[in-house]
């Protein structure tokens, strides 16, 4: 079966994006190239791998809403869902 015969009647998948970010010292150090400051491995994974599955989703056109979901010090953030890749993923790429 290929991408083309697939059935999207029901609309666009919807596909929710957790992370942990309210411990700061959660996740593994790791030195910038530019600063030489210490970095969230962790957080910076997520966002590749965030961006990674939104990009290649992107390029085989399969409709799809994303949502983040992000758990800090004393809330959770939510963003809503869209289907704005590029708003997203600046979404992503600003945590």
């Amino acid at each position: 079966s290929t991408l083309d015969s697939l059935d999207y009647r029901c609309g666009p998948e919807r596909l929710v994006f957790f992370i942990d970010l309210h411990d700061d010292k959660q996740g593994v150090a790791w030195p910038t190239l530019a600063s030489g400051s210490k970095g969230n491995l962790t957080l910076e994974l997520f966002k590749q791998s965030v961006s990674l599955i939104v990009i290649t989703r992107s390029k085989m056109a399969i409709p799809t809403e994303y949502a983040l979901c992000v758990l800090l010090d004393s809330a959770v953030q939510m963003l809503e869902f869209t289907s704005d890749t590029v708003q997203f993923l600046h979404q992503v790429r600003g945590l």
